[in-house]
């Protein structure tokens, strides 16, 4: 956090709780985390009931009335799209501005165009560039979905390889109307 200036973190390991994966040295240190320089309201943690991959993480800002979805769903097609359909409900449940974004490990918009009409929101990433795998980009795997009054203001895939994906940066304003 001393590199990014965020103090507030929320972050867990990517493996479901139950999964051996979760448990072996190595791989129980694979996370994904939500970092910030503003303190979370609240912090939920799901798991989707199908995957190796089942964690959403979960933060919200009362005083934005924002909620951020961060995801690192399935790499088997068949468990992603039963997965997209427990976070459209989980996005469902909320009220006010929604970002949903992270690894879906969907090769394609397409997969995720149900999670979009189904709760009004927007890819970001209009162009698909690409993110995976970082060293030769050839897949776009990682999206950013926003609802209406999420206004784009940057939006760039980083050059830098601290993963096998490449980062987004995504910097927006939250309309009053």
């Amino acid at each position: 956090s001393s590199i990014t200036g965020c103090k507030h973190i929320a972050s867990r390991c990517k493996y479901h709780e139950g999964s051996v994966l979760s448990k072996l040295p190595i791989f129980s240190k694979f996370s994904n985390a939500i970092l910030s320089k503003t303190p979370f309201t609240s912090v939920k943690y799901h798991e989707v009931s199908i995957g190796r991959k089942r964690l959403i993480i979960h933060v919200y800002y009362h005083d934005l009335n924002l909620h951020i979805f961060l995801v690192h769903l399935s790499l088997l097609r068949q468990n992603r799209r039963k997965q997209i359909k427990e976070l459209s409900n989980l996005v469902k449940n909320v009220s006010g501005n929604v970002i949903v974004m992270g690894d879906f490990n969907a090769a394609h918009q397409g997969d995720l165009l149900q999670l979009a009409s189904q709760n009004n929101l927007f890819f970001i990433n209009t162009q698909n560039a690409k993110t995976f795998p970082s060293f030769k980009p050839k897949n776009c795997l990682d999206y950013i979905l926003v609802s209406e009054k999420i206004n784009p203001k940057k939006f760039e895939v980083l050059s830098v390889k601290y993963s096998d994906h490449l980062p987004l940066l995504f910097e927006f304003e939250i309309s009053a109307f």
